[in-house]
């Protein structure tokens, strides 16, 4: 029973103790070894089954009495009760233990036992520094715990504030799409399946997700709609392909649609059609009255022209009547008046001679009006052949009759270099002429005549300007000076039929410009004319 006692003992002993990294002894009052667990078999260096029986005193270097007197101290006490022992390591060096001992009671009436535990001040000080650094290591976890914490809570917020915004957008953009007076709806393009309607679908046509487009959006349908745009979304890998924009006629409400459509990726990956689709009924129906108006009004174009030609026509006969007709009463008037002059003048008085002259003269008058209203009529009719000429030939031609000295004028030209223009060279030289001969005219008062000519460019079109230093006129009366026989000047002082200006204006007119003038009396005159660059 012995036995068996003591190996339960033991037993015990080293399963509670061999874990313990501290030397662990069980020893009688008087210093015997009883049991020691792995850590105080090292420490006394020697094997554990040759300690049980020996005095602790032969494995220490501390004096015997020093330890047998506090073994006998701690077997009288239940306290802890600490001491100092020394041992030689496997170095020969001494190592210094701190001791605790304390009584051990048995239930039998043997002497009570001590238990004896020692650690070593290096072990104690190798501890003190692991723990140490295992401290350092949980506060730096700590405070890494604590950034990511940090960092979590940062992330956390950026994206609360993130759906926040994101779903103040789609707030607003539900807003905006439910209060667009338009069809807006999303479809999957293989299903046909709603996935989104705004109130105007939903109002107009009764539709809502999950009904098919082409129930919904239309009548009498038995499948998809033949005209539906599916297919002119995608290109040829099956990928949106843009904007397609067509008009369709809904058979529910009669109405016409503008519609532009587009291929998108859903949520979850599908492929959507994106219709957005505005009533353009009304602008339908203004372009259907446009259409009807432009026929009428090409219906009215025909007849005003064939009115037109007409009067073309009875103009044309009016001037044939106004060169023959009227032409020849005058030659006879003109042809009388020179055979009264020459057989008749010795029975003549002063006074009738005087008469046959004024005859004569009205006559030669009435011939040039005839010729300048003739002239003025084909400016009109005529047909422009424009192409791209000379102002400076034109000019040039126009100066011919007039750059020749008449009754010892002195004139003097300044001539600038002109741009070349499109226009019916004919007509504009007739317009050089006309304001050339009137300069000339307007300043035969002067001693020394000046006219300049000169030309710029103002947007987009190019103003040529003819200015002389004539008598001039009254600006008040400028809104008559391009009329039809409108004249500011005496005919005693000026000759002129009050033509060559209405014709210059309906030249410039015909080539898309426009004619003005501006003047002080005795101080000059300016005349202005514009042509499309």
């Amino acid at each position: 029973m012995v036995d068996e006692a003591g190996t339960m003992l033991a037993e015990l002993f080293s399963a509670l103790c061999d874990p313990w990294p501290d030397a662990c002894f069980l020893l009688t009052h008087d210093g015997v070894l009883v049991e020691a667990n792995q850590a105080g078999v090292r420490m006394l260096g020697g094997a554990s089954h040759e300690l049980p029986g020996r005095p602790i005193t032969d494995f220490v270097i501390t004096p015997a009495e020093m330890v047998l007197r506090h073994l006998v101290v701690c077997s009288r006490n239940r306290q802890q009760i600490p001491g100092l022992l020394s041992c030689r390591g496997k170095d020969g060096q001494e190592i210094k233990y701190r001791c605790f001992g304390q009584r051990i009671q048995r239930k039998s009436d043997a002497a009570p036992l001590v238990f004896l535990r020692c650690s070593s001040f290096q072990s104690a000080g190798s501890k003190f520094t692991t723990l140490n650094q295992q401290l350092e290591k949980q506060q730096e976890i700590q405070r890494q715990l604590l950034e990511e914490r940090d960092q979590l809570q940062i992330e956390m917020a950026e994206r609360a504030r993130a759906e926040e915004v994101t779903k103040a957008s789609h707030e607003r953009l539900l807003t905006v799409l439910n209060g667009l007076d338009a069809i807006v709806y999303v479809a999957d393009m293989k299903t046909y399946e709603l996935l989104f309607v705004n109130n105007f679908v939903k109002e107009h046509f009764g539709g809502a997700v999950g009904q098919l487009c082409w129930k919904v959006m239309q009548t009498g349908q038995e499948g998809p709609c033949s005209f539906c745009s599916n297919d002119k979304l995608l290109d040829g890998t099956g990928n949106p392909a843009g904007i397609y924009c067509w008009e369709f006629q809904n058979t529910i409400n009669g109405r016409w649609y503008d519609v532009r459509d587009r291929a998108l990726q859903w949520v979850d990956g599908r492929i959507v059609r994106l219709e957005i689709a505005s009533d353009v009924t009304e602008r339908k129906q203004a372009e259907e009255e446009i259409k009807r108006l432009n026929a009428d009004l090409e219906q009215r174009v025909v007849e005003r022209t064939t009115q037109l030609e007409a009067a073309n026509q009875e103009l044309e006969a009016f001037c044939y009547s106004v060169s023959h007709d009227l032409r020849a009463p005058l030659r006879h008037i003109d042809g009388y008046v020179d055979l009264m002059v020459s057989r008749c003048r010795a029975d003549l008085s002063e006074k009738g001679l005087h008469y046959l002259d004024t005859i004569a003269a009205s006559a030669c008058q009435m011939g040039v009006l005839i010729d300048d209203l003739l002239q003025f009529s084909r400016t009109g009719r005529a047909e422009m052949v424009q192409k791209s000429m000379s102002m400076n030939q034109a000019l040039q031609e126009a100066l011919i009759p007039l750059k020749t000295p008449a009754d010892g004028r002195t004139i003097e030209w300044v001539i600038g270099d002109l741009p070349s223009v499109r226009g019916d060279y004919a007509l504009l030289r007739q317009v050089w002429v006309n304001l050339l001969d009137n300069a000339v005219k307007y300043t035969r008062t002067r001693e020394v005549a000046r006219i300049e000519v000169s030309a710029s460019e103002d947007n987009g079109k190019i103003v040529f300007v003819v200015a002389d230093n004539g008598v001039g006129f009254d600006m008040q009366y400028a809104g008559k000076l391009f009329g039809v026989f409108q004249r500011l000047h005496a005919l005693e002082d000026f000759e002129g039929t009050g033509i060559g200006l209405a014709t210059v204006q309906r030249i410039i007119t015909r080539h898309g410009g426009r004619v003005w003038a501006e003047a002080e009396l005795n101080r000059g005159a300016r005349f202005y004319f514009t042509l499309p660059k």
